[in-house]
Protein backbone atom coordinates (compact mmCIF):
# COMPACT_ATOMS: atom_id res chain seq x y z
CA UNK A 1 0.00 0.00 0.00
CA UNK A 2 3.02 2.48 1.15
CA UNK A 3 5.27 1.72 -2.09
CA UNK A 4 1.73 2.09 -4.66
CA UNK A 5 0.79 5.48 -2.44
CA UNK A 6 4.49 6.65 -3.10
CA UNK A 7 4.55 5.57 -6.75
CA UNK A 8 1.27 7.76 -7.36
CA UNK A 9 2.56 10.57 -5.46
CA UNK A 10 5.83 10.64 -7.95
CA UNK A 11 3.75 10.29 -10.86
CA UNK A 12 1.44 13.35 -9.73
CA UNK A 13 4.19 15.50 -7.77
CA UNK A 14 2.12 18.31 -8.50
CA UNK A 15 -1.15 16.92 -6.89
CA UNK A 16 1.13 16.25 -3.72
CA UNK A 17 -0.33 19.23 -1.78
CA UNK A 18 -4.02 18.46 -2.61
CA UNK A 19 -3.73 14.95 -1.57
CA UNK A 20 -2.11 16.03 1.55
CA UNK A 21 -4.94 18.30 2.48
CA UNK A 22 -7.83 16.33 1.53
CA UNK A 23 -7.02 12.94 2.51
CA UNK A 24 -3.96 13.09 4.95
CA UNK A 25 -4.92 15.59 7.04
CA UNK A 26 -8.24 14.95 8.26
CA UNK A 27 -7.45 11.45 8.45
CA UNK A 28 -4.88 12.19 11.05
CA UNK A 29 -7.59 14.27 13.06
CA UNK A 30 -9.87 12.03 12.76
CA UNK A 31 -6.92 9.49 14.25
CA UNK A 32 -6.28 11.93 17.31
CA UNK A 33 -10.17 13.03 17.83
CA UNK A 34 -11.00 8.77 18.07
CA UNK A 35 -8.06 8.66 20.71
CA UNK A 36 -8.75 11.51 22.58
CA UNK A 37 -12.78 10.60 22.33
CA UNK A 38 -11.65 7.37 23.72
CA UNK A 39 -9.56 8.99 26.49
CA UNK A 40 -12.51 11.23 27.58
CA UNK A 41 -15.28 8.57 27.97
CA UNK A 42 -12.78 5.80 29.35
CA UNK A 43 -10.14 8.31 31.00
CA UNK A 44 -6.94 6.25 32.25
CA UNK A 45 -7.08 8.67 35.25
CA UNK A 46 -7.14 11.89 36.81
CA UNK A 47 -5.39 14.98 35.27
CA UNK A 48 -2.13 15.35 37.20
CA UNK A 49 -0.72 18.67 38.49
CA UNK A 50 2.13 20.13 36.61
CA UNK A 51 5.58 19.24 36.80
CA UNK A 52 7.97 21.83 38.33
CA UNK A 53 9.41 23.26 35.43
CA UNK A 54 5.67 24.24 34.52
CA UNK A 55 3.98 25.08 37.64
CA UNK A 56 4.91 28.96 37.06
CA UNK A 57 5.36 30.38 33.82
CA UNK A 58 4.08 27.57 31.87
CA UNK A 59 3.42 29.71 28.85
CA UNK A 60 6.15 30.20 28.19
CA UNK A 61 8.00 27.22 28.97
CA UNK A 62 5.38 25.39 26.44
CA UNK A 63 6.68 28.13 24.43
CA UNK A 64 9.85 27.71 24.29
CA UNK A 65 9.82 24.05 23.73
CA UNK A 66 7.11 24.51 21.00
CA UNK A 67 10.04 26.67 19.42
CA UNK A 68 12.74 23.93 20.23
CA UNK A 69 10.23 21.16 17.80
CA UNK A 70 10.69 24.20 15.06
CA UNK A 71 7.31 24.98 15.20
CA UNK A 72 7.37 28.82 15.41
CA UNK A 73 10.25 28.35 11.88
CA UNK A 74 7.63 26.20 10.66
CA UNK A 75 4.96 28.65 10.68
CA UNK A 76 7.34 31.09 7.99
CA UNK A 77 7.67 27.72 5.94
CA UNK A 78 3.54 26.64 6.05
CA UNK A 79 2.90 30.49 5.09
CA UNK A 80 4.88 30.80 1.77
CA UNK A 81 3.41 27.35 1.12
CA UNK A 82 0.05 28.72 1.13
CA UNK A 83 0.75 31.98 -0.61
CA UNK A 84 2.40 29.71 -3.63
CA UNK A 85 -1.09 27.76 -3.74
CA UNK A 86 -2.94 29.87 -4.00
CA UNK A 87 -1.24 32.14 -6.72
CA UNK A 88 -1.59 27.87 -8.32
CA UNK A 89 -5.33 28.89 -7.80
CA UNK A 90 -5.50 31.72 -10.05
CA UNK A 91 -5.56 34.42 -7.09
CA UNK A 92 -3.45 37.09 -8.12
CA UNK A 93 -4.87 40.09 -6.01
CA UNK A 94 -2.43 40.98 -3.29
CA UNK A 95 -5.14 41.82 -0.82
CA UNK A 96 -7.48 38.58 -2.00
CA UNK A 97 -4.22 36.66 -0.91
CA UNK A 98 -3.49 37.98 2.29
CA UNK A 99 -7.33 37.76 3.05
CA UNK A 100 -7.09 33.89 2.62
CA UNK A 101 -3.68 33.52 3.68
CA UNK A 102 -4.79 35.08 7.41
CA UNK A 103 -8.08 33.12 7.17
CA UNK A 104 -6.22 29.85 6.88
CA UNK A 105 -3.68 31.01 9.64
CA UNK A 106 -6.64 31.36 12.02
CA UNK A 107 -7.65 28.12 10.98
CA UNK A 108 -3.87 26.97 11.53
CA UNK A 109 -3.69 28.55 14.96
CA UNK A 110 -7.84 26.81 15.92
CA UNK A 111 -6.78 23.35 14.45
CA UNK A 112 -2.86 23.37 16.11
CA UNK A 113 -4.73 24.58 19.31
CA UNK A 114 -7.03 22.03 19.75
CA UNK A 115 -4.92 19.01 18.58
CA UNK A 116 -2.23 20.19 21.42
CA UNK A 117 -4.56 21.15 23.90
CA UNK A 118 -5.48 17.93 23.25
CA UNK A 119 -2.26 15.97 23.54
CA UNK A 120 -1.87 17.93 26.52
CA UNK A 121 -4.90 16.36 28.09
CA UNK A 122 -4.04 13.11 27.49
CA UNK A 123 -0.66 13.14 28.79
CA UNK A 124 -1.67 14.86 32.18
CA UNK A 125 -4.59 12.01 32.18
CA UNK A 126 -1.69 9.26 31.60
CA UNK A 127 0.60 10.19 34.69
CA UNK A 128 0.20 6.37 35.76
CA UNK A 129 1.73 5.02 33.02
CA UNK A 130 4.88 6.23 33.70
CA UNK A 131 7.66 9.12 32.67
CA UNK A 132 8.32 8.47 29.11
CA UNK A 133 11.24 10.00 27.31
CA UNK A 134 9.02 11.92 24.61
CA UNK A 135 5.74 12.45 23.64
CA UNK A 136 5.53 9.68 20.93
CA UNK A 137 5.70 7.24 23.41
CA UNK A 138 3.41 8.54 26.11
CA UNK A 139 1.11 8.67 22.89
CA UNK A 140 2.19 4.88 22.06
CA UNK A 141 1.32 4.08 25.62
CA UNK A 142 -1.78 5.72 25.99
CA UNK A 143 -3.51 3.98 22.52
CA UNK A 144 -1.71 0.55 24.08
CA UNK A 145 -4.03 1.57 27.69
CA UNK A 146 -6.66 2.35 25.89
CA UNK A 147 -6.92 0.43 22.91
CA UNK A 148 -5.01 -2.63 24.07
CA UNK A 149 -1.89 -4.24 22.34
Amino acid sequence: VFFGITWYLSLNPSKLVDWFGKFLTPLLVLIVAVIVGKAIIDPIGEPAAPLAAYKENAFFGGFIQGYLTMDAISALVFGIVVVQVIRSKGIKESSQIAKITVVSGIIAVLGLTLIYLSLAYLGSTSTSLGISENGGLILTNVVNELYGT
